[in-house]
């Protein structure tokens, strides 16, 4: 880990999507695996004019920043304001998954939770994927100073 503190392996049962926990200063956040770039966004029409809008997949995904939110009151008060890194692990259940389709998502997640004032101060490292098809999730560790 980049970061300097291993991510430890927590069996299925003991994962919660959408966590927020602090280990040794480091900030690690678990989520679902983000809708992929495909699956993020969808053509609706609203008078008969098209427009982009997000599908409702993506919206749930979203959706988990309210619990975010919360859980991050309780380490810090203001979002991080400067560029700083944020390292991806990707847990997947199936080999052929592209992990940087599904980036967009988790940094609009880390915005809108108010990890984060503006998702252009992500600086993403993106860690070598696993598979685990019994629990495929994200984990989103950083650090704050």
């Amino acid at each position: 880990m980049a970061l300097g503190v291993p991510t430890t392996y927590r069996p299925a049962a003991y994962i919660q999507p959408f966590c927020l926990l602090k280990q040794n200063g480091i900030y690690e956040i678990t989520t679902p695996i983000p809708p992929s770039t495909n699956q993020r966004q969808t053509i609706a029409y609203k008078s008969g004019r098209p427009f982009i809008t997000l599908t409702r997949v993506a919206r749930e995904y979203l959706a988990g920043a309210e619990k975010l939110r919360i859980q991050s009151f309780v380490y810090f008060n203001h979002p991080i304001i400067d560029f700083t890194p944020f390292e991806f692990k990707f847990y997947l259940a199936r080999a052929n998954y592209d992990c940087h389709n599904g980036l967009k998502l988790a940094c609009d997640l880390l915005e809108r939770a108010g990890i984060v004032s503006n998702d252009r101060f992500i600086l993403p490292q993106i860690q070598k994927p696993e598979i685990d098809k019994a629990s495929p999730r994200l984990i989103i560790s950083f650090a704050r100073h």
